[in-house]
């Protein structure tokens, strides 16, 4: 989920939220052993005249673990260093 950022007190933000829409999503998996190695490539497009600011969530089991995320924004191409918790 993309939700654009506001800076409004919580109580309004939570009634008025705003999302980018998801245009694609494309999930490619394997299964070498007992753990899943799994894919998730989603595309959002900000259809709007204007740029915003937005927070990306994403939802995970308890017992999963995410090794690597890369973002994509236009030819900006950010990795970002996992740490254990």
């Amino acid at each position: 989920m993309l939700r654009l950022k506001q800076d409004l007190p919580t109580s309004i933000v939570l009634q008025k939220q705003s999302f980018l829409p998801l245009k694609r999503v494309n999930i490619e998996g394997t299964v070498p052993s007992f753990a899943a190695a799994v894919t998730i490539a989603q595309v959002f497009r900000n259809d709007e005249n204007q740029s915003t600011e937005s927070v990306y969530c994403f939802s995970t089991e308890e017992q999963a673990a995410i090794d690597l995320f890369i973002a994509r924004i236009d030819d900006c191409e950010t990795i970002v260093q996992l740490k254990e918790k």
